[in-house]
């Protein structure tokens, strides 16, 4: 239904549609992706602003970037370029460490200035880290029944204030991983943002967090920590806060769907969930170590 205004709006001609408002267009012997989106806010803006006005050091090309965005008074259509490679998932699976060393150098590099926000805080900016986690905290606060456990919660997810600001790729899994002769491709960006460097483990599930699908990391999930605080530097006592920090927050997230859902089942399991995490690291449970295995470096 949009072909006609993608072709409008960035020339050329759209020759098959993808999925659901996502088409392949071909403009001067070039293949691209449009990209359609009518929410009222929209991540697409957020994330088009950030590429328009930052300039990111990314020599490698990891991220595919937009490279066109337009808004006609009612929908936001994204242009990016179409990448060709291997997309075969047990062989991304494989090399995920790897990729999380490459997406740590690119954080490092992209340390920046400005307003954070994440796909968690409906729309809202903060003028800190600090002030976009205890405004996601107080919002899981009041689904949380267990009033004995918020002491420890708080105490673990303030522990995030440890990490920085950074450009993020925003929607790291396996799904959006192209491997090419040059090296590893992110795509499909319209989530990046400037926010919380710990935020890009969204998908990657070393506790058993989250619900089962096939795009994210759970195997070698510890192995895309070791790789990621590696090419960072991080020492080992500072890189198991942040773990502990986000993967609390990821159980608080849990707990608010689950309640507001009414996922009942789920819910009994919010209680291991949180023992486990905050118990990181413990006798029996494998720490961080440095240097990150072999198997991670890229």
């Amino acid at each position: 239904m949009y072909r006609e205004r993608i072709q409008q709006l960035f020339g050329g001609e759209v020759v098959s549609s993808i999925r659901d408002n996502v088409y392949l267009l071909e403009r001067n012997n070039r293949r691209y992706v449009a990209k359609v989106s009518n929410n009222s806010f929209n991540h697409f803006v957020y994330s088009s602003e950030l590429y328009q006005n930052t300039a990111i050091n990314d020599p490698d090309s990891l991220l595919s970037k937009k490279i066109g965005f337009r808004y006609d008074g009612k929908n936001y259509f994204v242009l990016e370029k179409y990448v060709e490679g291997d997309t075969d998932p047990e062989t991304i699976r494989a090399i995920m460490p790897g990729i999380f060393y490459k997406i740590g150098v690119f954080h490092r590099e992209n340390k920046a200035e400005g307003r954070v926000w994440s796909m968690y805080s409906d729309g809202r900016k903060f003028d800190s880290i600090e002030d976009m986690v205890r405004y996601e905290f107080s919002y899981h606060e009041s689904y949380w029944e267990d009033t004995k456990t918020l002491d420890p919660c708080l105490s673990a997810v303030m522990n995030l204030t440890k990490g920085f600001r950074t450009v993020l790729h925003g929607d790291l899994h396996l799904g959006n991983v192209i491997l090419r002769d040059s090296g590893p491709v992110l795509i499909d960006t319209e989530w990046s943002a400037l926010s919380l460097n710990m935020f890009e483990f969204e998908h990657v599930d070393f506790f058993g967090i989250s619900r089962d699908y096939s795009e994210k990391v759970t195997d070698n999930a510890l192995d895309c920590y070791r790789a990621y605080f590696y090419a960072l530097g991080i020492n080992e006592k500072i890189s198991n806060e942040l773990i502990r920090g986000y993967n609390v927050l990821k159980v608080m997230r849990k707990n608010t769907y689950d309640r507001y859902y009414k996922n009942y089942e789920d819910l009994k399991k919010i209680p291991g969930l949180l023992q486990r995490v905050l118990a990181w690291p413990a006798s029996g449970m494998e720490q961080i170590s440095m240097p990150v295995l072999p198997a991670a470096a890229p």
